[in-house]
Formats: C-alpha cells, structure tokens, sequence
C-alpha cells in the first residue's frame, strides 16, 4: 500500500519537477543529462535564456576554483550561443527559377540550358557531399560529448574538476546545435535545389525536341570554328616551345630541379588547353554536321555519311581525352601535395611559387576541358537522335545500331589496348594477352591432334606403338614451344633483351626449381636415349613395378599388376638401378623351384614336368636355344629339390607373379597324376634317456 502511494505522488510530481528543471538556468557544477531543454525548447525566449546562461556561467566561473581551465570552455560556449539564434533564423537558398519553355530553341540555346542543368547538378553532388559530411561528423560529436557526460556524472558532486568539465559539456553541446542548425540550412537548399534540377531536366528534354536550325547559325558557327583552329595553331607552337624547353637536364641544385618541375607542369597546362580547344573544335563540327541535316536543300546521304564519320571520330577523342584528363588531373594533385609537404626554401622560393601558380592554372585549364568534353557529349547526343530520325524508323533503328556498335568497338578497343604492365620495357595488353592465349589453344590443338594421329600410326603397325610415342611427345615439346615464343613475338617482346632476364631467371630455377628441372631434364633423357618406353615392364629398387604408360614432362605413369597408377619422378630413372624386363629381347627366363620326396624317379620327374610344361602358352617352344629344362639344384631336409628353368613369352613378362602361379599349379597336377610325391617337413626323434628300465610293466 505504502508503494503504491509513493508511485502516485511520484507520478504527480515528476512532471512538475521536469518542467522546473527545464526551466532552471543549468549549472556547470551540477549538470543534468538533459540540461540542454533549457535552450533546446525555448522558442521566443532563446536570446534572452542564452543571456541568462552566459551571465551566471561567467558569474560561477569568477568565483570557482580552476578558472584557467574552465576560461577557454567558456569562450567556445559564450561564441557558439551568440550565433545560435542568428542559424535558427536562417532558411535554405531559394533556387533560381527556370524560364518558361519556348515554342523552338536554337542548338545554341539548348546547349546553354545543358550548361546550366550541369551546373545545378554539379552544385547539388556538393551539397549532397557537404551534408554527408556533416551528419557523420554530427554522429561523432554527439558520441565525444556522451563519453563526456558519463565521465562528468561520475565524479563527486564537490569535486572542483566538475567546473571546467562541465562548460567543456556545455560548449560542445553548443557547437552540435550550431552545425545541426547549419545542416539544417543546408537540407532546406538540397530540396529547393532538387526541385530546380527536376525542372530543368523537364525543361532540357522538352528543348532538345523542337530545336530548329537557321542559315546564319551556318555562317556563325563556321566563323567560329575558324576562329578556334587559328587559335589552336598557335597554340601548339608555343606547345612546341615549351616541350623544347622541358626537354633540357633536370639539373643538379634543388633551384634547378624545381625550376625543370615548373617547366613541365607549363607543358602539361598547355597540353591541358589544347585539348580543350580541340574538344571545342570537334563540337563546332558537329554543330555544322547537325544543322545540315536540319536545313532543307542539302544532300541527304552525304549529309548522314559526313555526320556518322564525324560521330565516330569526335567520339574517339573525346574518350582519349578523358583519359589524358585523369592523368594530368592527378599529377596536379600529386605536385600539390609535394609543395604542401615541402619545407620552404630560400633557393626554391621562386621556382615553387610558380609551381604552386602553374599547378593550379592547370586543374583550372582540366576543368575547362572537362566542361568542353560535357558539351562535346550533349551535342553528339543531339546529332545522333537528329540523324536517326532523318532515316525514318528501318533506317534510323540500323542507323542507331550502327552508332552503338562503332561506339562499342571503339570502346572495346581502347579498353583491349590499355596498358597492363611492362616486360622489358614493352608494354602488355588485354589484346595481347588473349593473342598470347589463342596462339597457345592452337599450338596445344595441333600438338594432339598431332600425337592422336601418330598413336594411331604406331597401334596399326605392330612393335612401333612406343617409337610412334616418343615422336608424338617430343613432337608435342617442340609445338607448345614454338607457340609460346610466337604469342610472345606478337606481343612485341625482343627476345635478345629477355636474355638477360632468362639468365636472372637461371639462378632462381637453379635454387628453387631445382628439382623440377631435374625430372624434366629426366624425362627428355628417356625419350631420347629410349631405355625405357611406354609399354616396359620394369622394376625399380623401390620395389615398385609394372607397365611403362605415359613419360610427361615431370614423372612417368606406372601401372601395376594390381591395377594402380603410380607417378615415379623421371630423375629416379635415370639415377637409379632399373630393371626392364622387356627392353629389347622378345622373353625371359624363370626360374621355378619346387620339391620331390626321397626315393622318387628323378629322370621321370623332369619327364611329366617338361612335358606338362610345353602346353603351356607362356612357354618359348620355337627356339631351340631356349627349351625348357628341369634342374636338379640340391638335397633339402625332406626332398629332392628342382628348378624348373622355362624361357616366357614378352607378353607373359608383365606378369611375373600369375605366370609363376600358373607353371607351380601345372607341376604339381603333374606330379600328383604320375604318383610322384610331393612331400612335407618331417622329423625323426631317438630317445637315448630319461625314462626308468623296465618300467613297461605298468602301462
């Protein structure tokens, strides 16, 4: 019951309290977490509630302990409070208005309104940035000041650090509100701005519809254009001069140096100009292009085909252009930040001060040519919709298509031969690289097709399948070769400069891929010398064994009697002991060994044995200097021992283990057919002592 009450006057008087409180002129020694209601809701009273705040701050800062600390806080505070009610009363920047539209426009017209809708955009990408910025370094204020605030209500309530804590609190808050205020303005302006843009792109696209053309735009535009080339000339003779000028020795001193650094950036702004003047040049022409395929009495096919070769050619520059803008663009900036970061020199005084002058002269001369390049653009844009609809709908659809298609290979292009890296000093393309690439794909084409070919070849003709083999590898080697050097002729590279490369290489390959060399110098040893071919039977000291089936450039494939491909590095073929079974004689011989009981007729037993022996197919029986024959090799514990020595067919070699198993399974059905006896372990065992005489008597 008592808590119930206590939550009722709780509820009845907190709110009181908190009107009171926002009311209260807040204290830097006792700051509440939202003292700033005090200002933040005041409306018509903000300029006299700020007085009230900075005289009782000042008031508490005089007669409070760490007046040195808090001093500066207070400066920063009484500042930003001043100008509050100033930003509160500002509004966003009302946006021009846009002229009315007219029944026709002039091509030159048109191209005004462009400018001025670029402009609109270009101040609104600044806006959105500007904003953008200050909401993120809002966020950041807002974060330091509640890192503050907790630090601050954590202290004691009569620590005297509260003070310069405090106003530090309140000044910080006070400058959140000034740039939230600004931010505000600036929101206002974006959306005026905003409704502006949507108005004159309304605007622009309704022009470039009902442009009409006139006879003495012809005479004025070509006025202008010759204008424009006299002034070109003469510009690129001073062009002349001043590369000729740029070309001289950098110089020893850092007076000279910086004198050579300036005369390079006049070159680049010159540079700058002319494309400019060019870009404009370029823009004159197709405004003539445009206006004769607006005025009656032309040639309508000449016209289109003067037009489309312009488009192509204005095109192509203008991205090249672009190209060269960037780069001069940022070797501008990369000069200024070198002045900016360099300490000031009595001796490059006068040489960076002309740089600074020159550098900046030149972004200007880049954003000229930039805002020439927009033009360009705007009015290919209007002589392509111009010159689609001239050629009606079949011809302007292939007309447009043909636009796109000279754009899009134009495009191609200049992305394909854009530098990528250098070797040897010769530049590498995307082009180059997939040239590089198709020659490989056909070399590695033909080189199968190749040992396809020839593996046929060797199958037909019986006792040649690894000579055909050996020709098909190597021949392989020879083709991926040639076309490796072929893809990289095509590229431009100079093989005589890559020598000195290939011999830095040399060391590499000699530490790292050492091994590596070594199978593959293995391999071709193999191939060439032919003491191992595909098709071998052969054994190594590993104790690895069976059927020779590829020799790659690295290892050789294995198959074993067990069916399992085994890889064998090339090098131990050749450092190792090998044993080929089947290198170049057509059989082998076993050796058989196997027993008779004592007593048994050994003339009959090489008899059945040989005889049993013949039939079987693994058996040489047409060479009469290699007839089986049975031999009688020793006197074991319980048997005569043999040894059945049978020459084996090639065929039968590359299996050792079944063809053993085969000749022991006939000799023993032999022996055991003719009551030979096979016989098994035995022991005789004389008891001499140990055992009681005559103690038979019990058992």
């Amino acid at each position: 019951m008592r808590l119930a009450l206590l939550l009722l006057c709780a509820c009845l008087v907190l709110p009181g309290y908190a009107e009171e409180a926002a009311n209260a002129t807040p204290d830097p020694r006792s700051l509440a977490a939202n003292w700033w209601n005090y200002l933040g809701e005041a409306e018509d009273e903000l300029g006299a509630r700020i007085d009230t705040l900075l005289e009782s701050v000042s008031a508490v800062t005089e007669s409070g302990e760490r007046q040195a600390e808090a001093q500066p806080f207070l400066e920063r505070l009484r500042l930003n409070l001043r100008a509050l009610p100033g930003l509160r009363g500002q509004q966003g920047t009302p946006a021009t208005d846009v002229p009315a539209a007219a029944e026709s426009y002039r091509l030159g017209e048109v191209l005004e309104l462009h400018r001025e809708l670029r402009k609109a955009q270009l101040e609104h990408r600044r806006l959105q940035q500007a904003i953008g910025r200050g909401e993120s370094s809002m966020a950041a204020a807002q974060r330091r000041i509640d890192t503050l605030t907790a630090a601050y209500l954590a202290l004691p309530e009569i620590d005297p650090l509260r003070l310069p804590r405090g106003l530090q609190i309140m000044a910080s808050r006070a400058e959140l509100a000034s740039s939230q205020e600004q931010l505000r303005v600036r929101k206002e302006s974006r959306a005026q701005l905003e409704d502006r843009l949507t108005r004159l792109e309304s605007l622009v696209d309704y022009a470039n519809g009902v442009i009409v053309a006139t006879p003495d735009e012809v005479e004025k535009t070509a006025a202008e254009l010759a204008a424009l080339e006299k002034r070109l000339t003469d510009l690129q003779n001073e062009l002349r001069e001043r590369q000729a000028r740029a070309l001289g020795a950098r110089g020893e001193t850092p007076a000279e140096q910086a004198d050579h650094a300036w005369r390079v950036l006049r070159v680049l702004e010159t540079e700058a100009t002319e494309t400019s003047l060019t870009l404009e040049i370029l823009r004159r022409q197709l405004e003539l292009n445009f206006l004769g395929l607006a005025l009656p009495g032309g040639d309508p096919e000449s016209d289109q085909d003067d037009a489309e070769t312009a488009l192509a050619d204005a095109d192509e520059q203008l991205k090249l252009a672009r190209v060269r803008l960037d780069d001069w663009e940022q070797q501008a900036e990369q000069e200024l930040a070198q002045l900016r970061d360099t300490q000031p020199d009595a001796a490059t005084a006068r040489a960076d001060r002309r740089r600074l002058a020159t550098a900046n002269q030149l972004l200007t001369s880049i954003g000229q040519a930039r805002s020439a390049a927009a033009d360009l653009e705007f009015v290919e844009d209007v002589l392509r919709a111009r010159l689609v609809d001239s050629k009606g709908v079949v011809g302007g659809g292939f007309a447009a298509f043909r636009l796109w298609f000279d754009s899009a290979s134009n495009s191609l292009k200049r992305w394909g031969d854009a530098s990528l890296f250098r070797i040897s000093e010769t530049p590498v393309t995307i082009f180059g690289l997939f040239r590089v690439a198709l020659i490989l794909f056909v070399a590695i084409w033909l080189s199968r097709l190749l040992r396809h070919a020839l593996d046929r070849v060797g199958s037909r003709k019986e006792g040649t399948a690894s000579a055909f083999y050996t020709v098909g590898r190597l021949a392989h080697y020879v083709i991926i070769a040639a076309g490796i050097l072929i893809g990289l002729a095509t590229i431009g590279l100079n093989f005589s400069n890559l020598a000195i490369v290939a011999g830095a290489l040399g060391v590499g390959i000699g530490f790292g891929l050492q091994s590596i060399v070594n199978n593959f110098v293995s391999g071709l040893i193999l191939l060439f010398e032919r003491s191992l071919k595909v098709g071998d039977y052969v054994e190594l000291e590993s104790g690895v064994g069976g059927i020779v089936k590829e020799i790659n450039v690295r290892s050789t494939l294995i198959n074993t009697n067990q069916n399992l491909d085994i890889l064998v590095p090339n090098s131990e073929f050749v450092s190792g002991r090998l044993t080929n079974w089947t290198l170049k004689e057509s059989s082998r011989r076993l050796h058989i060994p196997f027993g008779v009981a004592y007593g048994s007729d050994k003339d009959k037993v090489k008899e059945v044995v040989l005889e049993r022996i013949c039939t079987i197919q693994h058996t040489v029986n047409d060479n009469p200097l290699r007839t089986p024959d049975v031999w009688l090799t020793g006197f074991g514990d319980s048997s005569l021992d043999f040894e059945l020595v049978v020459w084996v067919k090639q065929s039968s070699v590359r299996n050792p283990g079944r063809v053993t198993a085969g000749y022991l399974w006939e000799i023993e059905s032999a022996l055991t057919e003719n009551g030979i006896e096979i016989p098994f372990p035995q022991r005789d065992l004389h008891l001499r002592s140990g055992f009681p005489a005559g103690g038979g008597g019990n058992d």
